[in-house]
């Protein structure tokens, strides 16, 4: 019991410090309430991902395991690059990609909840 206890006080504490997708909401809800509330759904979808994870004891698995480590250090810099790259190609064209209106997740929504789940950071102290 006093395992579960302190799994939670420690959920519940990543809840509520903020992180680096604090300045995402922040920028998202500047431009329009709307995209803010998606993309504090988004960054709190990825927390969640992040939390059932540590729950399942992947986290344990990253933070003993060297190889494993690196491994997650490797693919979140990947995506970092592929993201850059993505950037720089949108950037050059003059205009981002323009997609029909329709159900979507919007932008706002993604970016946080990707990072937060990713993110191997929140795992280590």
């Amino acid at each position: 019991m006093p395992d579960l206890v302190g799994f939670l006080g420690v959920i519940l504490l990543a809840y509520l410090v903020p992180g680096p997708d604090f300045l995402v909401i922040v920028r998202a809800a500047a431009r329009r309430p709307a995209l803010g509330r998606a993309a504090a759904y988004g960054a709190q979808t990825g927390l969640c991902v992040h939390m059932c994870a540590a729950a399942l004891g992947l986290s344990v698995i990253a933070a003993r395991s060297a190889q494993a480590f690196t491994v997650i250090r490797l693919a979140g810099a990947a995506y970092l690059v592929c993201l850059g790259v993505k950037a720089l190609l949108e950037a050059r064209k003059g205009t981002g990609r323009r997609r029909p209106p329709g159900l979507r997740i919007p932008k706002e929504t993604r970016k946080p909840s990707r990072s937060g789940a990713i993110r191997p950071s929140r795992g280590r102290s």
